[in-house]
Order: C-alpha cells, then structure tokens, then sequence
C-alpha cells in the first residue's frame, strides 16, 4: 500500500466517535460545548492516540481547513441540525443551539475502553480550558499543530502517513501501521459481508 493513498489506513468507528463527543460533554457541568470545541478535542485525541499506539481512536478522515484541523466525519454529523434530528439515537441524546451542542441524556458507553476514557480524559484536561480563539492559534501554530497546512478556502487531507512522519514516525512504523489498517479493513468487510447473507 502506498503510504499517502489514504486518508485513514482504518475503517471510520462513528459509534466510538459519538461516545466520545458525550464523554467530553460530559466534561463540563452545563454538558454544553461549542461544536468547534469538540472537533478539535476529537482531532487531538485522534493524533496523539494514533502517534502514541499506532493505530487511530476512530478511524476518522482528518482535513486541514482555513480554522485548523478537523475529524471529517464525525464533524459532518454534530454540525448538520439535519443529521442530528434523522438519527433517532443521536436526536434523543444531543441538541444544536446556534454553534453550540448540547448533550440531553446521557449517551452509553459501549464501545470505547477504559483505556480509551483515559486517552480522553487527558486530552480535556489539556485542552478543555481552552477557548475558542486558543485552540485557534495551537491550531495555526506549525511548531504545535505541524501537520495543518493553509488550505485557502478550501481543504486538504491529512493522510495517516503524513501526519506520523511530520511526527517523526518511521517508516517502517508507518507501513506497519498501514497492514494493521488493512486488516481492520478486511475484518469489516468481512462483517458487512456476513451481516448481508
């Protein structure tokens, strides 16, 4: 596999992903953050999960957009209203008001591991404080957020490989990182398989 042919080497995880956006809004006794907020909390957990166990938390497509990098997917869902309101699980959990989103009931924890909650745990305690215009600029900072490029108006990937080599990860790690992804592809397309006939 070319190293930079994909975005993720893993298959997306949106049912750990969603348990991490109520994990965090847990966080905060008013369970209330600004979207962006919780897109760089997940970007973050994402990055340092991936470059510290050499796999991803959620499998997620990263993208450098003009305010900093993002989780593609699971940002796609939390600022759409729409979306929101036609999945019956995430309407019964989670609100949007105006930038915000707002956990109703608690979401259960299924998926992610004790050791996952844990990951999560230290990037809030990091970055949790943070304002919006903070996160901004650790974003926009090359000497902490070194795999961002300016997109323009646009956007652009940020490939699995690129991110752990601008991470001094090596090669090698790389294109083990890259097998390990391809068999999580090939269990799911497994599943999806056996779950059709």
């Amino acid at each position: 596999m070319e190293l930079n042919t994909q975005q993720s080497y893993f298959p997306y995880d949106k049912q750990k992903a969603i348990e991490a956006v109520s994990f965090f809004l847990e966080q905060v006794p008013e369970k209330k953050l600004a979207i962006i907020t919780i897109v760089k909390l997940l970007y973050f957990s994402e990055r340092e999960y991936l470059i510290n166990n050499g796999e991803p938390l959620f499998g997620e497509e990263l993208y450098s957009l003009p305010f900093g990098p993002v989780v593609s997917k699971t940002y796609d869902i939390i600022k759409s209203q729409e979306k929101l309101e036609k999945d019956v699980q995430l309407r019964k959990h989670f609100a949007r008001v105006e930038n915000f989103l707002i956990l109703k009931k608690e979401f259960p924890i299924s998926r992610l591991s004790r050791f996952e909650l844990r990951h999560l745990k230290s990037i809030f305690e990091k970055f949790g404080h943070y304002t919006v215009a903070q996160l901004m600029d650790y974003c926009h900072d090359k000497d902490l957020t070194p795999e961002w490029k300016d997109p323009g108006n646009s956007r652009i990937p940020i490939y699995h490989g690129d991110l752990l080599r601008v991470w001094k990860v090596s090669n090698e790690d790389i294109k083990e990182i890259a097998a390990l992804g391809d068999v999580y592809h090939e269990i799911e397309d497994f599943q999806n398989l056996s779950s059709v006939s």
